[in-house]
């Protein structure tokens, strides 16, 4: 892999793990925020994206 192609893919594993806190952040808020209205739910469901997202970092971390 050349040195531009190295660079675009740590830049795309940088972002995807921003993401990934971001979903992290936001799903414990609404966990902690929310109280009784379906937040647990809602928390869960954001949870089960930022760990499709996580599967996909790690198989970008396998690539180099």
């Amino acid at each position: 892999m050349d040195a531009s192609t190295k660079r675009e893919l740590e830049s795309i594993k940088r972002e995807l793990q921003s993401i990934i806190n971001e979903l992290n952040d936001i799903a414990s808020g609404v966990n902690s925020d929310f109280k009784g209205i379906g937040n647990e739910y809602c928390s869960s469901c954001i949870k089960k994206v930022s760990d499709k997202y996580q599967w996909v970092k790690r198989q970008l971390n396998s690539i180099d």
